[in-house]
């Protein structure tokens, strides 16, 4: 991971089933594609949604260094605030972006 903090809600599930995913899967392992995920490890559905992605990352052989993790904290008033947080205009967790990186050329 490229960013500071991991996201425990990142670790894989172990139960998920990459097969019954095989297109996800597929998709995910493109070599073009670096994936910006925030979270919080207190939100309930970043803890129900994030250890599916995390298995759908694994599956797809997606390298540690094409995904960032960004931990949120939520201000009394719900709005969200972490690293990136405005840059990308994160308003609701989880959020994931998915970018496409150069090729490097041969």
């Amino acid at each position: 991971m490229s960013a500071d903090a991991e996201l425990e809600t990142m670790r894989p599930n172990p139960t998920w089933d990459a097969a019954s995913y095989e297109d996800a899967v597929s998709t995910l392992s493109r070599d073009d594609l670096a994936f910006k995920v925030w979270g919080g490890d207190w939100c309930k559905d970043c803890r129900s949604q994030l250890p599916d992605f995390g298995a759908a990352l694994d599956a797809a052989g997606v390298p540690d260094d094409r995904v960032d993790h960004y931990p949120v904290e939520k201000e009394e008033d719900g709005t969200k605030v972490g690293p990136r947080v405005e840059e990308y205009g994160v308003e609701y967790i989880p959020t994931v972006v998915v970018e496409r990186v150069p090729r490097d050329a041969d």
